[in-house]
């Protein structure tokens, strides 16, 4: 909350940083020597390929952002490469020791997978295959390779302990399992590619990876089996070397054979790698704040013009029940309109109303847009907002302007149970007279009048809205979903029925011409059918001259026709969306 506990907090990191700066050269960016490998030694040409040394020498059992955990690769025809992986528990150097001191694997590619021990017509035993020990250590499956004998492609599946608990979901179109983080963000934690039989690979997020270990109390290891061919012989029969450290374990054989033709030499590693976890384990299940996650931001103004600002902790906060000295919880903050503009982008993750908007199901905060166009939040509410979503609205907090609406005033103070008004939320009755009207008629002929959107349409629901800025971008988005909604969703096929007329192109041009004749025709009041025509034609114009096409002088006439074009863009959208909510509830009153 203080300044001195952010100085404090930047001394901490940088003596941090130095600790550890004697330990690496910095004058040389990290990102460089990503790029730039050591050169091979390359005294007897290929040894250095048959040897794997550029494949030891990435090391990529460390901390990198991606773990490879299950590999077949035999698309080159000079390579064939295979890892699998298991969970191994206790962490020591015991399980390290007698792990590291066989080169062979001490599971298969199906570990994991049941099976019958012994003959079902004698004695047998049903063996789950779930673990293996040896010489106190215990192994568990972590990827399993099924075999569906030639009938479909064989596959690797990771355990659904994994899935399951960080309750992922897989995106096909990307060959990705996605998990859902508590405070909203959507991560990849896995990746699984599959071309052919040739090829597949399964990498894991190294995040949740090892923090999983971490839970499990276990370590990962990997088994590799890769083979290489070299079109030239060696000046050696066999050679074999072996590469170890605290981490892995490799023992490579280089030999001359003439077993495929083109090939005169050949390479096996066969070994092992760990994969360790966190010291401590980071918890998915609860999303627990601590000081530095809580933002301060701008409440009042001072006699001299500076901006005070105060934390959005909740516990430092005055309330009813007791004064900290503190503001109270529900001291209101004001922002620009556009911190909005966020959360309208992503309509499939949140959903925002002129009051209120959420995360999905995880989380929301209530919401008022005041008189001076300014959107109002508690202070305290701020609080349950994750700390990336705080700083994305410390971006747009503004000094207080003007006060809280009245129907924040009655909701949140006098418990009353009210309403905006349609000049305060015009897109908010606009698409409850739409679900009204669609109701009605579907009672009445049995068929909706604006036929619904379609699935990959329906997020045009969420975001449509009066603009929350002057951008033209903003504004021909909103004419559009306009136009998707009304114009383009005129169900023709119930009007031809009802009016037992069509479109012919002369008399009754399109659906809006179809639609005028059909309410006139059910005895619509004249002068309710001539407005709505007159601002569905208007929303189909601007759409067709502006939003849809190059804005030139047919735009600007059709803003001068429709009497548009002296109001703003925001209040354009507002006008017309106010005139078509009140056109459908005087056509809703005649029918009913």
């Amino acid at each position: 909350m203080k300044s001195q506990n952010v100085s404090s907090y930047t001394l901490k990191n940088r003596n941090n940083y130095n600790k550890t700066k004697s330990k690496m050269d910095n004058r040389i960016p990290k990102v460089i020597k990503d790029f730039v490998k050591p050169k091979k030694d390359e005294t007897i040409e290929g040894y250095a390929y048959l040897a794997f040394e550029d494949w030891i020498s990435e090391k990529d059992y460390l901390n990198n952002d991606w773990t490879l955990i299950a590999k077949i690769d035999h698309q080159k025809k000079n390579e064939d490469l295979t890892t699998i992986s298991c969970f191994a528990k206790p962490i020591n150097e015991k399980t390290t020791k007698v792990l590291f001191e066989r080169g062979d694997w001490e599971i298969g590619s199906e570990f994991g997978i049941p099976y019958i021990d012994g003959n079902v017509d004698n004695d047998w035993d049903f063996e789950e295959n779930i673990k293996y020990k040896i010489k106190g250590i215990t192994l568990k499956p972590f990827v399993i390779q099924r075999h569906f004998h030639s009938y479909i492609p064989n596959r690797f599946e990771l355990i659904q302990h994994f899935i399951l608990y960080h309750q992922a979901f897989w995106v096909e179109e990307k060959q990705e399992f996605h998990t859902i983080e508590i405070n909203g963000d959507i991560n990849i934690i896995a990746k699984h590619l599959k071309k052919d039989e040739d090829f597949e690979v399964i990498y894991i997020n190294t995040k949740y990876l090892r923090n999983y270990l971490t839970l499990t109390k276990s370590c990962l290891v990997r088994f590799h089996d890769y083979r290489r061919k070299f079109e030239k012989e060696m000046p050696f029969d066999s050679k074999d070397a072996s590469y170890k450290n605290t981490d892995s374990s490799y023992s490579i054989e280089v030999y001359n054979e003439n077993f495929v033709k083109g090939f005169k030499s050949y390479s096996r590693l066969l070994g092992k790698d760990i994969i360790r976890p966190y010291e401590n384990p980071i918890s998915r299940d609860s999303f627990k704040k601590t000081e530095s996650d809580f933002i301060e931001f701008i409440y009042e103004v001072n006699e001299n013009g500076q901006n005070i600002e105060f934390s959005c902790n909740k516990k430092l906060l005055s309330s009813y029940f007791k004064d900290t000295g503190a503001p109270n919880f529900l001291t209101p903050v004001y922002f620009n309109k556009s911190v909005l503009l966020k959360y309208y982008s992503e309509p499939k993750k949140y959903t925002v109303s002129s009051h209120r908007f959420t995360c999905l199901n995880l989380w929301g905060i209530d919401l008022d847009i005041t008189s001076e166009d300014l959107v109002q939040v508690w202070l305290g509410d701020l609080g349950s907002l994750p700390k990336n979503d705080q700083l994305h609205w410390k971006q747009y907090n503004v000094p207080p302007r003007g006060t809280i609406s009245n129907y924040r005033f009655e909701t949140d103070f006098e418990a009353k149970f009210s309403s905006p008004s349609v000049e305060q939320s015009p897109i908010a009755h606009l698409l409850i007279s739409y679900e009204k009207i669609n109701t009605i008629f579907k009672e009445k002929y049995e068929e909706e009048l604006f036929i619904e959107l379609t699935e990959n349409d329906k997020h045009i629901l969420k975001i449509i809205r009066i603009p929350l800025t002057e951008e033209w971008k903003e504004f021909d988005e909103q004419i559009q979903a306009l136009a998707k909604i009304f114009c383009d969703s005129i169900n023709v096929k119930l009007l031809e029925k009802i009016s037992l007329k069509k479109i012919d192109g002369k008399t009754i041009k399109g659906s809006i011409s179809l639609l005028y004749v059909t309410l006139d025709e059910i005895g619509i009041n004249t002068e309710n059918v001539v407005l709505i025509i007159d601002v569905l034609q208007a929303i189909q114009t601007i759409r067709s001259t502006g939003a849809a096409h190059r804005k030139g002088e047919k735009f600007e006439q059709s803003l001068e026709k429709y009497k548009l074009n002296n109001l703003s863009n925001q209040n354009k959208i507002k006008e017309l969306s106010i005139k078509l909510n009140n056109t459908i509830l005087s056509i809703i009153e005649n029918i009913e």
